[in-house]
């Protein structure tokens, strides 16, 4: 269930990702009702000829969704 008093998050798809940029994920991670964490942009490895973005907020199966 979402709170009443909760604010849709603004999605910036189409923004460049640059370094220093605030990040934030949201998700419901083994069975909680919500869960939020905030980061920055901390890099741009590449890896196989693809492009990866790194973040310094914890993004996983388990802790963020």
């Amino acid at each position: 269930m979402i709170p009443e008093m909760a604010v849709e998050a603004q999605l910036a798809c189409k923004t460049k990702i640059e370094i220093g940029v605030a990040v934030g994920a949201f998700g419901h991670p083994q069975g909680m009702e919500f869960s939020g964490t905030r980061g920055i942009i901390s890099g741009h490895p590449f890896k196989s000829d693809y492009q990866w973005t790194q973040t310094d907020a914890a993004i996983s199966g388990g802790n963020s969704g």
